[in-house]
């Protein structure tokens, strides 16, 4: 009789212990990865002195990691705020509306259209009570890769228009040069225009390019649709969308047929890049400016 309840209490003790087990492996959780995690190392603010000083406020889903708004402190011209939100559609095409000020006013509205993060046109939005489309980039490929980039211009409103690059050359994942011809006002008061050529040239430091800096996209150097159209690029690349293939390496200098364009880059704490100067030469005389970029990170 002993023995039984000795044995019988062993069993007891030994279903007790693999209760316990099992409801400690229960409680057990897989590693979340946090809203911080996925942020970390995300570009979260830029300021730019290209165009009075502007500066990028970026905002990003906390479960996707995708960047869904940003917005803009300027002070071009006079001081003003633009609100970009990003909305990723069904389908991997992407919507961007850029509203002035106040995000319940009419913005204007670029749709752009990828294959993958490829993205094979621009359309903007000219008229949202219709939701009227006009291209204003269209990219051609040749077995996959980049044969022009086409853009529309919007004469006479930025004095550029029928921008076509081609020609483009790479070598070691990055783009070399390529060749572009435009339509130009001769004057802003006078409605006469000439075509312009030009050959664009890069040069590479040994730096890694993350995808997170301005003035990085070797095509957006040649595309004229306005003052909006000049960050939108800029925003998608930040989630992998591209018109070129990015670039392995960070540009080091840039020349064509009027200026010369030298960056230099600083460096904070964690191997993030904090600051880029871009000095500019006119190669028509000695006269050089400088544009700078400050970055923060999550």
């Amino acid at each position: 009789m002993v023995k039984r309840t000795l044995k019988n209490k062993n069993m007891k003790m030994k279903i007790y212990i693999i209760l316990l087990a099992l409801a400690f492996s229960a409680c057990k959780k897989e590693p979340n990865i946090s809203s911080e995690d996925k942020l970390k190392g995300k570009l979260k603010t830029l300021t730019d002195n290209t165009l009075g000083l502007d500066t990028f406020y970026f905002f990003y889903d906390s479960i996707s990691g995708k960047l869904n708004k940003t917005t803009i402190a300027s002070q071009f011209l006079s001081s003003s705020k633009y609100i970009a939100t990003i909305d990723h559609e069904t389908g991997g095409n992407i919507k961007v509306s850029v509203y002035w000020n106040d995000i319940n006013t009419l913005p204007v509205i670029w749709r752009i259209y990828t294959n993958g993060k490829q993205i094979t046109s621009i359309e903007k939005i000219s008229d949202t009570s219709t939701n009227l489309l006009n291209t204003s980039t269209k990219i051609y490929l040749n077995s996959a890769k980049v044969d022009s980039v086409v853009d529309k211009g919007t004469l006479p409103d930025m004095f550029f228009a029928d921008v076509h690059n081609n020609g483009f050359s790479f070598n070691s994942g990055n783009c070399n040069s390529y060749n572009s011809v435009w339509t130009q006002y001769t004057s802003p008061f006078t409605p006469n225009y000439i075509q312009i050529f030009d050959t664009i040239n890069f040069y590479y430091t040994t730096l890694i390019n993350t995808n997170k800096l301005r003035y990085q996209i070797p095509i957006d150097i040649n595309i004229y649709s306005g003052y909006s159209y000049w960050f939108i690029l800029f925003l998608v690349q930040l989630d992998g969308y591209y018109i070129l293939p990015f670039n392995n390496n960070l540009i080091d200098s840039i020349t064509n047929r009027n200026t010369i364009s030298k960056y230099s880059y600083e460096f904070d704490n964690e191997s993030n890049i904090s600051k880029v100067k871009i000095k500019l030469r006119s190669n028509l005389g000695s006269i050089e400016t400088e544009k700078e970029q400050h970055m923060t990170y999550y």
